[in-house]
């Protein structure tokens, strides 16, 4: 692993619009709502489950590439 750093007060506000971009599904939610079946029952259990599967894809990928790159990591990598 790289040399990294726990946490730096400069850079943890990036991290916050970052992984917002990833929860931003909600322009999508009331034609998902629309066409399900039993809406009623299922719909808050499939955003619960959807949300929960974004936080853990983001999770891994964040503590993956941070313990590769370390501290040197810029603020933003997908540009």
């Amino acid at each position: 692993p790289a040399e990294t750093q726990v946490l730096s007060l400069e850079t943890l506000p990036v991290c916050f619009g970052l992984m917002s971009f990833g929860y931003a599904g909600h322009a999508v939610f009331p034609s998902i709502y629309t066409s399900m079946k039993d809406r009623e029952k299922k719909y808050g259990r499939m955003l619960d489950l959807s949300y929960l599967f974004v936080m853990l894809a983001y999770l891994a990928m964040s503590v993956l590439g941070y313990l590769m790159y370390g501290a040197d990591t810029e603020q933003q990598i997908t540009l």
